[in-house]
C-alpha cells in the first residue's frame, strides 16, 4: 500500500519540502541513494543530497488523507540521477 511521506532538508539558504506518494519498499529504496536536486537553492546553488535514514518520515497512512493529497513540493524520485535508477 501507498502512503503519503514527507521530506524536510535544511539547506543553506533555506529548507526543501516535500511530500509524496510511495510504498514502503520504495522509500526504503532511497537510502543511501544521492539526489541530484539542480538549483533549487538560487542560481548556482548546484544542491545534491545523500538520502539518510530518517530523512524521509511518514506523513499519513490514512486513505481519505492520501486521496486528497497525492504529493506537494519536491518528491526525491524526480532527483535521482541515472546511476541510482539503474540499482
Amino acid at each position: 500500500m501507498k502512503k503519503l511521506w514527507k521530506i524536510e532538508w535544511d539547506l543553506y539558504y533555506g529548507k526543501l519540502y516535500g511530500i509524496f506518494l510511495a510504498a514502503d519498499k520504495e522509500v526504503k529504496s532511497l537510502i543511501g541513494k544521492e539526489l541530484y536536486m539542480g538549483e533549487v537553492n538560487g542560481k548556482h546553488s548546484e544542491v545534491c543530497w545523500m538520502v539518510e535514514d530518517g530523512d524521509i518520515e511518514l506523513f499519513s497512512d490514512d486513505e481519505y488523507v492520501i486521496s486528497c493529497i497525492k504529493s506537494f513540493g519536491y518528491n526525491p524520485f524526480d532527483y535521482l540521477g541515472e546511476e541510482e535508477t539503474q540499482d
